[in-house]
């Protein structure tokens, strides 16, 4: 990930593909569409090959599961906007603010980290929980970002 930096001088925020614990894709990287909701590349999708991908693929957004960008770039945005606390759309909403400083958003195909998704909004309440906050987020996300995704 961090050779990215190098190759990607424009290189925002980079992130890994992400891999359920048996191993399987759950995305590689995350477009957006019109309203906001999330475009998981290869979720689902058993032909979707990761090594078809170039090394470093330019993407909407890479989950804050994993992803690494420079400090200054942290400091400079104001890190992680607190109105999207506890959890979904603050790594969309940051990768955005990236992109509006002309940065690219990078997934690299040659790393991998393994991820349970919702792991800690399941321990917090419940499924309902989760999807109720990720809804409620995206309506903050879409009154920021409504124009830009149109």
């Amino acid at each position: 990930m961090l050779k990215c930096f190098e190759i990607q001088p424009d290189c925002g925020a980079v992130g890994p593909v992400l891999r359920w614990p048996a191993g399987t894709l759950q995305e590689a990287g995350c477009g957006l569409q019109p309203d906001g909701y999330p475009i998981r590349h290869g979720r689902g999708d058993p032909s979707f090959s990761v090594k078809a991908l170039k090394r470093y693929q330019l993407v909407d957004y890479v989950s804050g599961a994993c992803l690494m960008m420079r400090r200054t770039d942290f400091l400079e945005i104001g890190g992680f906007d607190p109105i999207y606390s506890p959890a979904y759309y603050e790594d969309t909403d940051l990768c955005m603010r990236l992109r509006g400083m002309g940065k690219a958003i990078c997934l690299t195909s040659r790393a991998e980290c393994y991820h349970i998704e919702n792991a800690t909004s399941h321990g917090v309440e419940s499924a309902e929980w989760a999807t109720r906050q990720s809804e409620k987020n995206r309506l903050i996300f879409m009154g920021k970002w409504d124009k830009i995704l149109k």
